[in-house]
């Protein structure tokens, strides 16, 4: 046998291995080759780097929220920004809080309006205070002149006085005159 036939037949040897090992590390191959064959091409039938993401997300069916949580990470810097809304169901969907946590903050390390609009979102909706906490967190790493903003916007809403805090901590964070300006007129409100 030459060289490459080894290899090869070590890789498919590899893959049937495995494949058998899968349901138990808790990866069940049915339901991820369903959402892989969903998820593969966009509308014209094309792979790109967005379909690849969405790939790389649906094999996350693990169950281990440190495995997913890492993923997430990971992910967020190969994403481009006009993907990173591939990250918003871990934050809308049925996960747990610390995986909800992991992709707002995976989500703030993008600056885009969408992103802002996004957590700022969640930081004025969401029915748990500490996600929407950690929405506000993810704003200001955002940065600049549009995170104020929204953090503006969050510290003015009628909601409850832990977020509300939690956008004065975050204006704190922003390094810009507007920042500080918000800050100083808060205190001088009072």
């Amino acid at each position: 046998m030459d060289r490459t036939t080894k290899i090869l037949s070590a890789g498919v040897i590899a893959g049937f291995v495995l494949l058998a090992l899968l349901p138990f590390i808790g990866v069940h191959p049915v339901s991820v080759a369903n959402k892989v064959a969903t998820l593969w091409q966009n509308e014209t039938g094309e792979i790109t780097a967005s379909s690849t993401a969405r790939i790389e997300l649906a094999s996350l069916d693990s169950g281990d929220p440190e495995l997913i949580k890492a993923a997430i990470y990971a992910l967020s810097n190969s994403l481009t920004d006009e993907e990173v809304s591939l990250l918003f169901p871990f934050v809308e969907g049925d996960y747990t809080a610390e995986i909800q946590k992991a992709a707002l903050y995976a989500i703030g390390n993008h600056e885009t309006d969408e992103v802002r609009a996004f957590l700022t979102n969640i930081a004025l909706t969401h029915q748990d205070v500490e996600l929407s906490k950690a929405a506000v967190y993810a704003i200001s790493n955002t940065g600049g002149e549009n995170a104020v903003t929204s953090l503006i916007k969050i510290l003015s809403a009628d909601i409850k006085t832990d977020i509300r805090k939690a956008a004065v901590h975050a204006l704190g964070n922003v390094d810009s005159d507007s920042a500080r300006d918000a800050l100083i007129e808060l205190i001088q409100k009072q």
